[in-house]
Order: C-alpha cells, then sequence, then structure tokens
C-alpha cells in the first residue's frame, strides 16, 4: 500500500511534502550549531528580537497616540480637547481613515514590488537603509511634538499624511528584508523575531507608563515618538555592528541571495494542494476565530464601571484587557517553543479541536507555532501526511 501512494505522487511533490532529515528524528530546531560562532553579549539575539518588534512597531506606536493626533487637530476656538460629537473639527474627523488610507496603500504597494523585484537589491542593504529612513521620520514627528501647530492644522495634517506615507513604504521594506536576512540565520532565531512581532505587550506597558506619568496630550506623544525614536536608533546602531561579525560572516548573511525558486506546474501544485487541504483549512478556521478574540476581549468592562475610581476610568482598558491578552500570546509563543506534539492523523483531529476550542480563551499564537509530527518519522506514507509544522 504504501508503495502505491509512494508511486501515486511525483517525486517532487512527495519531497516539497515531506523532507527527512536529522532535525527533525531530534525533535529540536533551537539545537545550537556546533561550528556557530559565539554571539557576546547575546547581541545577535537582541536584534534579532528587535527586527521582529520594528515590523510592528511604528504603527502599533503611531495609532496607540490617538489622543495627541486629536489634539493637534483639535478645535482651537473652544477649550478642551473635543475628540468625540458634533465638536470635532474636520480634520479630526478625518483622521483615522485618510491615515489609514495613506498607510495601506504603500504598504501594498512596495509588498508587491518587493515580491517581484525585491531580489535586485540586497536585502542587507535594503534592511540597512530602511532603518535609517525609518528613524528620519521618528526624529520629525518628534519634534513635531513641541511645535505649536495650532495656526497651520491644515498643512500639519497634510505634512503628517506625507510623512505616513514615508513610514508604511520603508516599513514594508524593513519587514520583508528583515525576514530575508533572520531566515538565513539558525531556525532559533526565528523564534526571537516572531516573538519580537508579538511585542504588543511593549506598547501597552507603554501606554500605561503615559497614563501613568503624562498629564497632557502633547506629554503623551513626546513620550511615545522619543522611545519610538530609542528603539529604531538602537536597532540601527547594533545592526551596523552585526553587519561585520563573525556571526554573520559565518551564516554569509552579507551576501543572501533571492533568485526565485523552483516553479511547479499546474498539475503538481494540484498535487500538493489535495495533500495539505485539511490543513490549509484548518489555518484558515484558526485565523478567522483570532480575529474575533481581540473585538471581544475589547468589549468587556470592569463590574465597578461607572465608580469614578482611577482603576475603572483610567487604567481598567489597558491593564485588564490589553495588558493580559498580551502576556497570554507571549505565554503561548514561549510555550510553543519547547512543546511537541507527535500525534497520528485520528489523534490530530481531537487535539486540533481541542486547540480551536482553547483559542477563544487564551490566544491564537500557540497554535500559530505549534509542531505536530507523525508517529512514523521513518517510513512516511506521503499521501497520509497532516503537515502542518508551523514556524
Amino acid at each position: 500500500m504504501d508503495a502505491d501512494a509512494d508511486a501515486e505522487v511525483p517525486k517532487k511533490v512527495s519531497h516539497i511534502i515531506y523532507k527527512e532529515n536529522e532535525e527533525k528524528k531530534e525533535y529540536s530546531l533551537y539545537k545550537k550549531d556546533e561550528h556557530e560562532p559565539n554571539d557576546p553579549f547575546f547581541i545577535i539575539h537582541i536584534l534579532c528580537f528587535l527586527l521582529g518588534f520594528m515590523n510592528i512597531m511604528p504603527t502599533m506606536f503611531f495609532s496607540t497616540a490617538q489622543a495627541y493626533w486629536m489634539y493637534k487637530l483639535r478645535n482651537t476656538t473652544i477649550s478642551g480637547d473635543v475628540t468625540v460629537g458634533v465638536d470635532r473639527t474636520t480634520l479630526q474627523s478625518y483622521y483615522q481613515s485618510v491615515s489609514l488610507t495613506v498607510s495601506t496603500i504603500p504598504s501594498v504597494l512596495f509588498t508587491t514590488l518587493l515580491t517581484f523585484y525585491g531580489h535586485k537589491i540586497p536585502a542587507m542593504f535594503r534592511l540597512v537603509h530602511s532603518t535609517a529612513a525609518l528613524f528620519g521620520v521618528f526624529v520629525v514627528f518628534t519634534i513635531f511634538t513641541q511645535v505649536n501647530s495650532d495656526t497651520w492644522q491644515t498643512e500639519f495634517f497634510v505634512i503628517t499624511m506625507i510623512l505616513l506615507v514615508i513610514k508604511s513604504a520603508f516599513a514594508s521594506i524593513l519587514g520583508m528584508s528583515s525576514m530575508v536576512i533572520v531566515a538565513r540565520l539558525h531556525h532559533r532565531f526565528m523564534f526571537l523575531f516572531l516573538l519580537g512581532q508579538n511585542g504588543n505587550f511593549i506598547s501597552t506597558l507603554l501606554q500605561i507608563l503615559s497614563l501613568a506619568v503624562t498629564e497632557t496630550s502633547v506629554e503623551s506623544g513626546l513620550l511615545y515618538f522619543t522611545v519610538g525614536t530609542l528603539t529604531v536608533l538602537l536597532t540601527y546602531v547594533i545592526l551596523i555592528i552585526c553587519r561585520k561579525s563573525k556571526f554573520f560572516q559565518y551564516y554569509d548573511v552579507e551576501n543572501v541571495k533571492e533568485g526565485k525558486g523552483e516553479t511547479l506546474h499546474w498539475s503538481e501544485t494540484k498535487d500538493v494542494f489535495m495533500l495539505v487541504w485539511p490543513s490549509v483549512l484548518i489555518l484558515i478556521v484558526v485565523i478567522f476565530v483570532a480575529t474575533c478574540t481581540s473585538p471581544i476581549s475589547t468589549l468587556v468592562v470592569s463590574e465597578n464601571d461607572g465608580d469614578g475610581s482611577l482603576w475603572t476610568t483610567k487604567y481598567w482598558i489597558p491593564v485588564g484587557v490589553m495588558l493580559s491578552m498580551d502576556l497570554t500570546s507571549l505565554m503561548g509563543r514561549f510555550l510553543s517553543k519547547t512543546l511537541f506534539i507527535t500525534v497520528s492523523r485520528r489523534k490530530t483531529t481531537r487535539c486540533l479541536k481541542t486547540a480551536w476550542f482553547h483559542n477563544v480563551y487564551f490566544d491564537d499564537s500557540f497554535y500559530w507555532k505549534c509542531h505536530s509530527h507523525r508517529e512514523n518519522t521513518l517510513n512516511p506514507d506521503p499521501s497520509n501526511i497532516i503537515c502542518y509544522n508551523i514556524k
């Protein structure tokens, strides 16, 4: 029966679906390469985490500083920071939709361009210069927090949108380039990269700090953009240091090539899809359920809501809702680093049902990084493989 199954599946497809190697036998993707140079002061580890965090930090910091933007675009003829209701200015009303548009279009455009033409420019070159460009953008926004723009709000709005376009474009370049660089290193560094991409808890902690130590929207914006500027600067400095390190030279990171790989024919693509469609369906369902957890969580209110206390009016949402959700997501990523599930087809179905149920209560990241291996790894049957080993 196994021989018939092997005959039905093309050799190339079988190689794509299942590849037997020593790492899989040992069930370890995090074991250090014995010939790998030392990483003094864990600087490479720190860089991989920062590169992952840089994938989400620019967008996250700008959206979190919502009160600052509303203050800069407020109606200056009345007292107070009006952010809701009929007294909102036209610029305040348009800010959210326009900023989302000018951030999304460049991101999609540059992601598409890099997909087809990114291999023409070295990944390290793109990474270094996109980081430098983001540093310049954050410096400008930090300076703007100390500039009185009440008499030229429209011009300030236009300049802000232009800078958001630049930010979005270079953030897309940085995201794709950093993925190429980190993928060149040992597998364990990808975990740190993904951990950095789950750096929402840093933004939440910064929001809590802002609520605790700042008194005005301007001070809050200054705190956000100063931390963002220092983060980008730290990433840039460490990246420059690591470029000439023995560690990067060992993995030849400076000369990473992104040539096009072997393309499957339609018939081969169809064979691959028929083998992996259960896993694809499961991923789609998990992603859908995961997108529902965040809006559901933000609807949670404190049982003491309305009592006027500092906890319910100021700290409940960032601490009781956002921080708890971010920490459970972080816990899931740490657990998934060491947890390997070795199951058969029948037990896999049972395991996935359990994972789907618990996803609503915990976080999707645990299942994004779960490891599933078949019991019989020495004699695989390509037609019967449930292969979803997500890194």
